[in-house]
């Protein structure tokens, strides 16, 4: 008899092992030795592997290696399993140096700080080190034959200095016999990384997720890279990214380790800005609630803006604002104390040395700079290179919370929002009625200890009735879910959007007319002056007559646009090659026209 045959519940002992050179050393390695009693706990999912207790551990082992094990059943009800053994290294007789698994010197403890810490986990051949070579910019070899190392590596993930990877050695099974499972349980639990990146080979996933769900009740945080897509599609199969995710409750990213395709979204996934987020109604509670926690948090009272940048209608923000405050020519709202904007600082956009000068006259004040990472209610102001990092550099020196207001450019530029986009992270981030799927709804959320000073936890109080309602999150689900099923969706709008730009461009220089057209992806405005346009002071040199004239045109030609020059020119990716065809010749109509200067 087998221990393929054995059923669930059932005990037995082990007389022979059959199998040569690796697979029966790996048996071996296991625990799974003549003399030996094991247990038949469970069945995966799918029916294979099968999960055996042996020595009160669980071990997990495909039904084919099973059937080269030969067993007798035990005669009578399995004994209570023994204690676990100590969480400890153990000898293993003919693996690693002198059998035993040995840290690298200097390469322990990992440092102390904010350190975010990733242990990188899968089976063997799963492509675990080709994913931490593309992850880290390493050039770490990549070895043909399962368990060639126990050897640790780790390195930063790019363009993320705050984190480190450790590339644990592959997996044959969970298993106190198997060195390679003694590293990542030791790891895991004694050095508490802050998630788990459990790489999966798609086209073995029935065996993979077993590993998956043992890894699960570690109970850390976890993303599982879904690896070589490519070849599950290049064979004509599919697999249920998002059924997946609801049935493991963690996120699932489809990646190619080998080709580098989904790994900048993996490390958006594993490196979120937003830890912990609460659900509010509008993106002007969102803003002002982002800016109460940063407050508390800090103890600060003071916060900075921007000339010419919009974050809803509180009281503490509506000073030199955006948007329809432009429009208006209202710098200042009626009815806002001069009180409540005695702590807001303005700074100019693009301008790192305003914002240094506020910063070193009031630094130990500044609870929090908020800023449109992309500024879209002037119009369409890109931010300048290394701008963006400037703030993240500035405000770390001073300890104050750099919040991106990503309204408008929340899963607009990316997935990631300009977060991502750009790849600076800020310590909080507020969305707006985009995560609801246009229903009302919004999102603001940060660091953990930024967070947990909100109430119920924390001393900062934010309630509401409505927060969170189950319509708006059930649209705005459903709306995240297309957006991270159609993983072209941005490709598509970069194509259209660059299209109906260089529509505009084409004009501008065919009729002679003083212009500028910005764009971030789908983000474009154009602007009636002869400047280029990289502030508040720049958009106030357009000519809001001309604006008018062309916003006419344009409505006469069936495109209704925005009719202020200080709102953004959104693409939608619902429009058709007709339908460009249509805005790209009504864009021509309306700058042919002669602009009447009276």
């Amino acid at each position: 008899m087998t221990l393929k045959e054995l059923k669930i519940g059932e005990s037995a002992v082990i007389d022979a092992v059959g199998g040569a050179g690796a697979l029966r050393q790996h048996f071996l390695d296991m625990g799974l030795i003549p003399g030996e009693k094991v247990t038949l706990v469970k069945f995966a999912p799918m029916g294979d592997p099968m999960e055996l207790q042996i020595h009160g551990y669980e071990l997990t082992l495909r039904l084919d290696d099973a059937a080269q094990i030969e067993i007798t059943p035990a005669a009578t009800a399995p004994a209570a399993a023994p204690a676990r053994r100590e969480n400890k290294m153990v000898e293993h007789p003919g693996l690693g140096e002198g059998g035993r698994y040995h840290t690298k010197q200097g390469e322990h403890p990992l440092p102390d700080g904010k350190t975010l810490t990733f242990a990188l986990a899968g089976n063997q051949n799963c492509g675990k080190t080709t994913l931490f070579n593309q992850l880290t910019g390493s050039n770490q070899h990549v070895g043909n034959f399962p368990g060639v190392t126990v050897d640790r590596k780790s390195g930063a993930i790019k363009e993320h200095p705050e984190t480190e990877v450790t590339d644990l050695p592959g997996i044959y099974s969970m298993s106190p016999y198997s060195s390679e499972e003694i590293v990542t349980r030791q790891f895991i639990i004694g050095e508490k990384p802050t998630g788990i990146i459990n790489i999966v080979d798609a086209t073995n996933i029935e065996r993979n997720l077993y590993l998956t769900m043992q890894l699960m009740e570690l109970d850390t945080p976890m993303v599982l890279a879904l690896n070589m897509m490519d070849e599950v599609r290049g064979n004509g199969g599919t697999i249920r990214i998002n059924q997946m995710e609801a049935m493991l409750g963690i996120p699932v990213v489809p990646i190619s380790a080998v080709k580098n395709e989904g790994v900048e979204e993996l490390i958006r996934t594993a490196v979120p800005s937003m830890e912990m987020m609460r659900m509010v109604n509008s993106g002007t509670e969102a803003v002002m609630s982002a800016i109460r926690a940063a407050r508390g948090y800090t103890g600060r009272d003071y916060i900075v803006k921007f000339e010419g940048c919009y974050h809803g209608h509180s009281d503490g923000l509506l000073v030199k604002a955006g948007s329809g405050l432009l429009t208006e020519n209202v710098p200042d709202s009626a009815g806002v104390p001069k009180a409540f904007t005695d702590t807001t600082l303005i700074a100019r956009y693009n301008d790192l040395d305003s914002v240094r000068k506020l910063f070193e006259q009031y630094g130990d004040k500044i609870a929090a700079l908020i800023v449109e990472p992309v500024a879209a209610n002037m119009g369409v102001v890109p931010p300048e290179n290394g701008f963006l990092q400037g703030l993240r550099d500035i405000t770390k020196q001073y300890g104050a919370v750099l919040i991106f207001d990503e309204v408008i450019t929340g899963f607009r530029l990316a997935l990631g929002g300009a977060q991502s986009y750009y790849g600076v992270t800020p310590d909080m981030t507020t969305f707006g009625k985009i995560v609801g799927g246009g229903m009302p709804m919004a999102v603001y959320g940060g660091r953990r200890e930024i967070m947990d000073c909100v109430s119920p936890i924390g001393p900062v109080y934010q309630a509401g009735t409505l927060s969170g309602n189950p319509v708006a999150v059930a649209a705005g689900t459903a709306m995240l879910k297309l957006l991270m099923e159609d993983r072209t969706v941005y490709e598509r709008l970069e194509e259209k959007s660059a299209g109906i730009e260089h529509a505009f461009k084409s004009a501008v220089e065919k009729y002679h007319v003083k212009a500028q057209v910005n764009r971030v992806g789908s983000l474009m405005s154009i602007f009636f002056t002869d400047k280029p346009v990289k502030s508040f002071d720049d958009v106030r040199t357009s000519n809001l007559a001309q604006f008018t004239q062309y916003f006419r045109v344009m409505k006469a030609h069936g495109m209704y646009i925005a009719p202020s020059q200080y709102e953004a020119f959104f693409v939608n990716d619902a429009l058709s090659e007709a339908d460009l065809q249509k805005t790209e010749s009504a864009i021509d109509a309306a700058l042919s026209q002669p602009f009447d200067q009276c």
